[in-house]
């Protein structure tokens, strides 16, 4: 006799489960009233590329889609979709503190090569063009085009693009240090005593964890960067300030120097000029 079997619900294999996909996005604006600036640790930099034309489809479908010898390549991103969200990057809250880092305003990650910069310029530049653009993005189209040609000026010069990757390097320092410190810090001077016992155990472990992700570290990277450029910005505006300052206190000095010089000339042109008055007054005087 044939023996009925119930179908179970099929146990979820790790092959049949869809990883998620992060997607950036736009990072917290900074708050005028705090020093600090805030960042999602999601939105990490992401290089621009072009959509590739072999990616492959959901696993979720993979079931479906097994018997097929080739998968169907993704649909390319909408030109006017990818333009709005360029526009809505370059020029979001705040972009002029964001936009002191040309990396920020290309996308592109700081470790980007001379090649991965044009290639990003090319694309974005094309996308924001005021020429190419609606009428009704053309304001924001010609505002977005200056930040970008703006940025892609610094890199393309030999010793502003040193003055970035200094500053990079030097953000990354930063990182590295205030998380030595943290460690140390936090690091127990026993191990886990009986009062911590596992617990201790797992956060110990949990901190590792975190402290050995790329992308929280990544972000913190781009957070100390975001840092120094503004306070690279604000030094060179107090060193143009000064200099400013400077030659307006020389020009001043300057000026009353030459009035003063111009009013002596006077006085001696007028004193020789009535030399002979003097001379036969006092004549006058002696001859009674």
């Amino acid at each position: 006799p044939e023996t009925t079997v119930k179908s179970e619900t099929p146990s979820t294999s790790a092959s049949d489960v869809t990883t998620p996909v992060l997607k950036s996005s736009p990072p917290s604006e900074p708050s005028s009233s705090s020093s600090s600036t805030s960042f999602d640790t999601k939105d990490v930099f992401t290089a621009p590329s072009e959509p590739s034309s072999g990616s492959s489809s959901s696993s979720s479908s993979s079931s479906s889609s097994s018997s097929s010898s080739a998968t169907e390549p993704e649909p390319e991103m909408d030109r006017a979709t990818e333009r709005i969200k360029v526009l809505d990057r370059v020029l979001r809250t705040n972009f002029k503190f964001y936009n002191l880092n040309p990396y920020e305003v290309l996308g592109l990650m700081h470790s980007a090569t001379e090649d991965d910069v044009k290639k990003a310029f090319r694309k974005i530049s094309l996308l924001v063009h005021p020429d190419k653009v609606p009428e009704d993005l053309r304001d924001r189209a010609k505002l977005a085009f200056e930040e970008i040609n703006k940025a892609y000026g610094i890199l393309k010069d030999p010793a502003e693009l040193e003055m970035c990757r200094n500053v990079v390097e030097a953000a990354k320092r930063r990182v590295d240090e205030a998380r030595a410190t943290k460690k140390v810090q936090e690091k127990p001077k026993k191990g886990p005593t009986l009062t911590t016992g596992i617990a201790g155990v797992l956060k110990q472990a949990s901190t590792t964890d975190e402290d050995d992700d790329k992308e929280i570290y990544e972000n913190e990277v781009r957070v100390a960067t975001l840092k120094l450029f503004a306070e690279t910005e604000l030094r060179r505006k107090a060193m143009r300030e000064r200099e400013v300052n400077d030659k307006k206190r020389k020009a001043d000095e300057d000026k009353a120097n030459a009035e003063k010089r111009k009013a002596e000339a006077e006085a001696e042109k007028e004193w020789e000029a009535t030399r002979d008055m003097r001379v036969n007054s006092w004549r006058n005087f002696n001859a009674g």
